[in-house]
């Protein structure tokens, strides 16, 4: 006879292994959970896998002070504040800044294949530092950047490329560096060898397409130039030479081909390139458009673009690299902005050859703004941003030629025409020859007459300039002496003009040395007396025959009417500026043994002396000046 066993064991062993089931799969799934949350950030390498940007799938973290390093990185008690992108359109752009980056980000190998690289496509980051880290240890470290040779990079390509050291099965933390005084652009693309080799084919055939059509044009240009002679054709030349420059420095290309060694250089190329841009550029729009002759003004903005450009050039040998980069490119737009505005004051001249002008700085704009917009990270990284400057100017170039092709044939018409008109002339007014030179030597007398005033007078103000004062305080010296009256020297100072400038910009800062040139000078009732403006942001004022208290009392009311001036903030951010200024005078019968840079020199004393007393008011000169 066979036992049965008791219902009460059957139903503790179901019990038991009912609860041996829930136990195994509670661990089986915090196990899994743990996995996946690992993973949540974490990118998976699969068979078959050519090409992904990194940006979304890695996490960022800003070091202000650029003192952290990978040993605090990878403390579990660290309580760092890292970030992640909140879109998958984003791509490591974070402009122009002086702090480190550091970027994380987490591989899971689950190819067959080990031939992946990481690419970080920005060729002109200054320091790149790579650690490759295994279960919280350092599996490889490597050093790049174009602060370094080029032959120390370990894949030679114009872009920074690192092999992927993770083999199959393995879940590895890549910890990346980035210091740099470029803008601060990490854009990270792992990819399959295969694509690295296409991308690469792709990139290397845009780039020599371009470069090949810029190269023709310039020795189809400078063909042009020895044959006939035109300045203008050479300052197009070497235009597109700088832009040819700056753009493969930018691309990386002149550092892998070109100074692979000069590290310095490399930087500075940069800058020397795009001031170049400028000052060409600027060479070729006043011949170009006949500025100096048709729009003086703008003739003399021009003059100012070409010394800020020469400037700038010279000044990044010297000054650091970020701040002279900044500075190069806010002047390049104002360039473009200005050449594209006497384009088009020209064409509404009735100037022909200025059409195609607007329409090739149009390109040049557009992609100008673009460019800078990216640098700046107000517009994302991509291939149209990255690109924009490249597309611009290639259609800038080749209109630009077709611009000087058309003003070449416009002059060879307009001579053709006035010799047939001379010659008509000649046939039919013999009797009027003398007339006529006359009309000619009068309206020459007048251009000269309209030179002269030019060169006396300041291109913003209106006032006289400084050379037109100097001859005058000269003249009424002698004068003076000679007739024995008193002769008054004022010199007026705008207080805090430099913070005045930073706080509301320069176009506030010019319209506020306007304002002030003209209320000084609708204090002057006499025509004899004289306003120019003697510097920056300082005026001087000559009175004939005036008396001392006069002299002071005019003063006074000329710091009252500048204090009185409110300009407009075209900003609309913030209060209206108010404005006052510093006064030095002196008044003065001057003796023989005197000089004119002896009375200046008082009143620039008596001026000072105003500043140390706190600004906004009238000092004039006592005795201890004179002597």
């Amino acid at each position: 006879m066979i036992s049965r066993p008791k219902k009460g064991l059957v139903y503790s062993e179901m019990l038991r292994r009912t609860l041996q089931k829930i136990i195994i799969s509670l661990v089986l799934l915090i196990n899994v959970t743990a996995h996946a949350q690992d993973d949540i950030h974490s990118f998976v390498i699969s068979d078959g896998f050519t090409s992904q940007a990194l940006s979304s799938f890695n996490r960022y973290l800003e070091d202000a002070e650029g003192k952290l390093t990978l040993e605090e990185l990878l403390d579990p008690q660290a309580k760092l504040a890292w970030q992640t992108h909140q879109s998958d359109t984003e791509n490591n752009n974070f402009g122009y800044t002086s702090s480190v980056y550091w970027f994380h980000t987490k591989l899971i190998n689950q190819s067959q294949t080990n031939d992946y690289v990481l690419e970080i496509a920005y060729p002109v980051i200054d320091h790149l530092d790579f650690y490759w880290v295994i279960d919280g240890e350092v599996l490889s470290h490597h050093t790049m950047g174009d602060k370094y040779p080029f032959d120390q990079r370990l894949i030679e390509h114009r872009n920074f490329l690192v092999p992927i050291e993770v083999s199959f099965g393995e879940r590895a933390n890549l910890y990346i560096r980035v210091k740099t005084t470029s803008s601060m652009q990490v854009p990270l693309i792992l990819r399959s060898e295969p694509s690295v080799l296409y991308s690469t084919e792709t990139q290397v055939m845009g780039l020599s397409m371009y470069y090949g059509m810029i190269i023709v044009m310039v020795l189809y240009n400078l063909f042009v130039f020895v044959s006939v002679r035109e300045i203008n054709y050479f300052y197009y030349v070497c235009y597109v030479m700088c832009m040819l420059l700056f753009l493969a420095s930018l691309n990386g290309v002149t550092f892998q081909y070109l100074w692979p060694n000069s590290i310095w250089w490399n930087d500075q190329s940069i800058v020397v390139m795009l001031s170049g841009v400028v000052v060409f550029a600027s060479l070729f729009t006043r011949h170009f458009l006949d500025l100096p002759s048709c729009r003086p003004k703008l003739n003399v903005l021009f003059w100012l673009l070409m010394g800020l450009g020469v400037s700038a050039a010279v000044a990044s040998l010297i000054l650091p690299y970020h701040l002279m980069i900044k500075t190069t490119i806010s002047i390049s737009l104002i360039a473009i902005a200005l050449t594209f505005l006497s384009g088009i004051l020209r064409f509404r001249d009735g100037y022909t050859p200025a059409k195609y002008y607007v329409y090739a700085w149009s390109f040049m704009l557009m992609g100008g703004v673009v460019l800078a917009l990216n640098k700046a990270a107000i517009l994302p990284r991509n291939l149209f941003t990255e690109n924009a400057v490249q597309i611009g100017s290639a259609i800038e170039v080749i209109l630009l030629s077709l611009a000087l092709a058309d003003r070449l044939n416009a002059e060879k018409t307009e001579r053709y025409e006035a010799q047939m008109q001379a010659l008509e002339i000649q046939k039919r007014a013999t009797e009027t020859l003398e007339r006529r030179v006359h009309e000619r030597t009068a309206e020459l007398e007048k251009a000269n007459l309209k030179l002269q005033e030019l060169s006396t007078t300041d291109g913003l103000t209106g006032v006289r300039n400084r050379r037109f004062f100097d001859e005058c305080l000269e003249y009424e010296f002698f004068r003076s002496v000679r007739e024995q009256q008193p002769m008054t020297v004022m010199l007026i100072d705008v207080d805090h003009f430099k913070a005045f400038n930073d706080l509301y910009g320069h176009l506030v800062g010019d319209d506020c040395l306007i304002e002030v040139a003209q209320t000084v000078q609708a204090q002057l009732k006499r025509e004899v007396d004289i306003v120019a403006r003697y510097g920056g942001e300082e005026f001087s004022i000559l009175l004939s025959n005036t008396s001392p208290e006069s002299a002071r009392a005019l003063a006074e009311q000329m710091r009252l009417a500048i204090r009185a001036i409110r300009i407009e903030d075209t900003n609309k951010q913030k209060d209206k500026p108010d404005i006052t200024a510093s006064f030095g005078l002196i008044t003065i019968k001057p003796l023989e043994s005197d000089s004119p840079q002896f009375i200046l020199a008082a009143a620039d004393r008596a001026l000072y002396r105003s500043k140390d007393r706190g600004r906004d008011m009238v000092t004039v000169a006592t005795p201890n000046d004179v002597n």
